[in-house]
């Protein structure tokens, strides 16, 4: 378990230094070699959190579902 949560926090903490960088060197504004590296990472905290959702018997399918939800539900709501 350990593993996998300390995998998770990395990979954020690598996004988050990502993004860090942008604001701070490029107005907020992510170039096309940080897109790329952000959808790497991106994957990683997805394999962190389905291996960590596993190791508690999770479904991850049911997370991902759910936030793919609620993720909807604030897009419409901004648009309002």
């Amino acid at each position: 378990m350990a593993h996998r949560s300390l995998g998770l926090s990395g990979e954020a903490g690598i996004i988050a230094n990502l993004v860090k960088k942008a604001i701070r060197d490029n107005d907020g504004k992510l170039t096309d070699d940080d897109i790329q590296e952000l959808q790497k990472r991106l994957g990683d905290v997805l394999y962190y959190a389905a291996v960590l959702a596993e190791y508690f018997d999770i479904p991850f399918n049911k997370i991902a579902k759910h936030n793919l939800e609620q993720s909807q539900q604030f897009k419409k709501s901004r648009a309002s």
